[in-house]
């Protein structure tokens, strides 16, 4: 303290500073980086999977309906440069864990427990002396018989955990000179889609002329 500008100073009970700061740092790493990132998809409607609603998407010369089966798609875009460990897990309104009655575990809509999905596709620019990524799709599928429709009907949400590391890159880390950095435009984008397949007795439907 300058004696001159304060003369005399008062210890409080609390010596100690807040600071609050902002800073923007650059995502750029080396090789051996892993992360870990979990969500939630919500908004999850899979009502169309009973017979009244499949009926609307087949000819009136649909009498009955025999069997009826469907597959369950989740198609994964990657562009951010790592690859993804996901495990996903299935939840009904509530935000409870759906359990599958056959396996009395939770339910699974991929083949396995844990989803790899790789990071992009690199190659190198000689001319802009720069590494250009291609954004690799992933889909994991799962067929399911006429008793499941009720169960994956009660999916609302999904959430995922995952995994990040750079494994998948070690070729082009060998290659030299490359860094995996995160840019706003960069990001994984899940798709979920659903189609049936039907067995029905059609209607047969007499017309005025012999064929």
């Amino acid at each position: 303290f300058d004696q001159a500008e304060t003369p005399q100073i008062r210890i409080t009970d609390n010596t100690s500073i807040k600071v609050d700061a902002v800073c923007n740092l650059p995502m750029v790493f080396n090789e051996g980086v892993v992360l870990d990132y979990s969500d939630t998809i919500t908004g999850i409607d899979l009502t169309v999977l009973n017979e009244d609603s499949l009926m609307q998407y087949v000819p009136d010369m649909v009498d009955t309906i025999q069997e009826a089966s469907a597959v369950v798609a989740l198609t994964f875009t990657n562009d951010i440069p790592f690859q993804f460990k996901a495990v996903v897990t299935c939840l009904d309104e509530n935000n409870n864990v759906i359990i599958d009655p056959k396996t009395e575990k939770p339910l699974l809509i991929t083949e396995n427990d844990t989803i790899l999905i790789p990071s992009p596709e690199y190659t190198y620019n000689d001319l802009a002396l720069t590494w250009t990524p291609k954004p690799v799709e992933h889909v994991e599928t799962v067929y399911v018989d006429r008793e499941d429709l009720e169960t994956l009907r009660k999916i609302k949400s999904i959430a995922f955990y995952a995994l990040m590391d750079d494994k998948s890159l070690s070729e082009v880390y060998k290659a030299g000179n490359f860094n995996a950095k995160l840019t706003d435009g960069e990001g994984l984008r899940i798709k979920v889609g659903v189609g049936a397949n039907v067995e029905a007795i059609l209607q047969v439907l007499e017309t005025g002329a012999a064929q």
